[in-house]
């Protein structure tokens, strides 16, 4: 084989590798580092809140969460910010949703694929640090539809 022809196979080689692999934990860790969601619970003290999270290919059954009580889960991103999960959360009777990450909108955007959510009555909001939102937070509106 000639140079050009050896270049072509490794590009291709590598191409099957990535595509092949996304989703499965023992390629893809040593090209693509985890990911962390951590959810608190900060709707209100005394107060319960069940956490429901899925993805296409994942469901984090549900969890509840007593008041300041956390939640994590860890995956490893699609190479082609295709990966969402969402997240049913509920208390008194209440029920929202909010997709606590999409590929498109977080890849990138969070310090060491780390990804901090307080959940609040009023909407989900982020920031770098799990227990400070505020100045460097941002909040988001329920979504309307699941």
């Amino acid at each position: 084989m000639n140079p050009w022809q050896i270049k072509w196979v490794c590009l291709l080689s590598l191409t099957l590798l990535l595509v092949g692999s996304e989703g499965k934990d023992d390629v893809w860790d040593f090209l693509v580092s985890k990911t962390t969601v951590v959810i608190k619970n900060n709707v209100q003290p005394e107060t319960a809140l069940t956490v429901h999270c899925k993805s296409e290919d994942d469901d984090l059954k549900a969890h509840v969460l007593p008041y300041n009580g956390y939640f994590k889960f860890d995956f490893i991103p699609s190479a082609f910010k295709r990966t969402l999960f969402y997240c049913r959360m509920e208390w008194n009777g209440k029920s929202h949703w909010f997709d606590v990450y999409d590929g498109e909108r977080d890849s990138g955007a969070f310090f060491d694929n780390f990804v901090a959510w307080s959940i609040m009555a009023s909407g989900p909001c982020t920031s770098y640090k799990l227990d400070s939102p505020g100045l460097n937070s941002a909040c988001y509106p329920w979504k309307t539809h699941p």
